[in-house]
C-alpha cells in the first residue's frame, strides 16, 4: 500500500542531545510498509533540498495499530525493530531549529509526503523556502495538480504538519493512546496543544510512555506479597502512608517489535540497593520512579550497566499501575516505588474506559494551579538531590 498525508503524525521532537522523535499511527499500517524520515528541508520549487540524511522504518510483523506510538533516539541500542541506521552523519537535528519530514520513496524521487514538524525561528509558521539545513517550506509546496505523483500533496500546517516557535525539545501532552482518524490529526497538529522548552528532554514526561510495573511484580499487602496482576480494586495494599485500598488498576501492553527506549523495561537486579532490596529482580518501565531517600528518581536514570539495566524479556511487555485516592508509595519486591498519579494522562491505559464507568468525571487530576505535576514525593532529574540519590542507588553496585 502507499501511505498518504495524515497516516501518521509526529508527537515528539527533541534536538537536545540525544536527538529523538516519536510518531503515532493514525490508521492501521501493514507490516512491510516503509517510512523514511529526513531532516532535509523542502524547497519552494517542489523537491527536497536533499543535503541531509535519512532514517528508514520498516513496519515489523503484525503491523502498527491506529494509536500506536513509535519512538526513535540517536545512538540507542533499544530502538524498535525496523529502524535503519542513519544514512549519514548529516541526519542530526539542529538545536536552534530544524524540521523532520516523513515520506516514502527517496530524497530525489519521493512518492508520498506523510507528516512533518518544524521547530525554531521563533515563529509558528513554515519558511517560504529551504535555504539552509534548518529551514523548509511546507512540504508539498510547488506541487502541481498535473504532476504524476498524486501523494505529494501539500502537508497543510495545522492539519498534516505543525510548525512550532521554540527549539530543542517538544512534547504533546494531549495525545490519547486510542486516537481515531476523526479527532487525532486536529489535536496533534494544533499548535496550542504543544509545549516546548529549551532544555534536555529529561525534564519532561511524555504521556505516551509507560509508567508502570511489569506483570509478575510482587506487591506487599497486609497478608503478604501478591503478584500485581492478581490484585483487584478494593484490595488492601501496604503503602508508605499505611494500609490503603486500591482505587483502580491501569493496564497497557507493548509488543517488543515497537518498544523503544522509553517503553522497554528497566531491570533492578536482586540486592542492587543492598541486601534484599529488591529481594527479586524488579522490572519497571523507564519512567517509573523509585523512592531513594526523600526523592523520586526515574528508573531510566538509575541504569548503570551492571545491577540496573534495560532489557526486554519475552515478546510483549504487560504493564500495570496502581492508583489510590491520592499518590503514594508501595513496596515492589521490597523496594519503595511510586503509584499512579493522574497527570491528565489516564488515556495512555488500555482500560481507561473502565475508570470512567466506575467513577465518571471524578478524575482526581494531580496538577496544581501553576501546572506542576504532583506526586507523593518530589521527582528530581538533576542537581545535588539527584546526585545524592544516584550515590545511594549505587552504594551496593557490583562491577563485572
Amino acid at each position: 500500500m502507499t501511505l498518504k498525508a495524515g497516516d501518521i503524525a509526529f508527537v515528539q521532537f527533541g534536538a537536545k542531545d540525544p536527538d529523538e522523535f516519536s510518531f503515532v499511527a493514525i490508521k492501521d499500517i501493514v507490516a512491510g510498509e516503509v517510512i523514511v524520515f529526513t531532516d532535509s528541508g523542502w524547497t519552494k520549487d517542489g523537491a527536497f533540498r536533499a543535503t541531509e540524511g535519512t532514517v528508514t522504518f520498516t513496519v515489523p510483523g503484525g503491523g502498527l495499530k491506529a494509536g500506536q506510538v513509535v519512538s526513535w533516539m540517536s545512538g540507542s541500542s533499544t530502538n524498535p525493530t525496523g529502524f535503519s541506521s542513519p544514512s549519514s552523519t548529516n541526519f542530526s537535528f539542529n538545536n536552534s531549529g530544524d524540521q523532520l519530514i516523513a515520506f516514502q520513496g527517496t530524497l530525489t524521487a519521493p512518492t508520498a509526503l506523510i507528516a512533518a514538524i518544524q521547530t525554531g525561528d521563533g515563529k509558528t509558521e513554515w519558511n517560504t523556502d529551504a535555504t539552509n539545513a534548518s529551514t523548509s517550506a511546507v512540504p508539498g509546496t510547488g506541487y502541481k495538480s498535473t504532476d504524476a505523483v498524486p501523494n505529494l500533496a501539500l502537508l497543510t500546517d495545522g492539519i498534516y504538519s505543525v510548525a512550532l516557535a521554540y527549539s530543542d525539545d517538544y512534547f504533546n501532552p494531549g495525545l490519547a493512546s486510542s486516537v481515531t482518524p476523526s479527532n487525532s490529526l486536529s489535536k496533534i497538529n494544533d499548535k496550542s496543544n504543544w509545549t516546548g522548552i529549551n532544555a534536555n528532554q529529561d525534564t519532561q514526561s511524555y504521556d505516551f510512555t509507560a509508567l508502570c510495573y511489569l506483570a509478575g511484580t510482587h506487591i506487599h499487602t497486609p497478608s503478604g506479597e501478591r503478584r500485581i496482576e492478581t490484585l483487584a480494586i478494593g484490595d488492601e495494599i501496604t503503602t508508605i502512608d499505611g494500609t490503603q485500598r486500591l482505587r483502580w488498576i491501569g493496564r497497557h501492553s507493548y509488543p517488543r517489535a515497537v518498544a523503544g527506549p522509553w517503553v522497554s523495561p528497566i531491570r533492578i537486579s536482586t540486592d542492587a540497593f543492598g541486601q534484599g532490596l529488591p529481594h527479586r529482580d524488579l522490572l519497571v518501565s523507564p519512567w517509573h520512579a523509585i523512592l531513594l531517600g526523600d526523592v523520586l528518581v526515574r528508573a531510566a536514570d538509575l541504569v548503570n550497566g551492571s545491577t540496573i539495566t534495560q532489557i526486554f524479556p519475552g515478546t510483549v511487555a504487560h504493564y500495570l499501575n496502581l492508583e489510590f485516592d491520592a499518590p503514594t508509595v508501595v513496596y515492589a519486591e521490597g523496594v519503595a516505588a511510586e503509584t499512579y498519579a493522574n497527570h491528565a494522562n489516564r488515556h495512555m491505559f488500555e482500560n481507561a474506559a473502565e475508570y470512567t464507568a466506575l467513577y465518571g468525571d471524578d478524575e482526581r487530576v494531580m496538577i496544581d494551579a501553576a501546572g506542576n505535576n504532583l506526586r507523593r514525593f518530589p521527582i528530581v532529574f538533576d542537581g545535588p538531590r539527584f546526585q545524592d540519590a544516584l550515590r545511594r542507588a549505587n552504594a551496593h553496585r557490583r562491577y563485572a
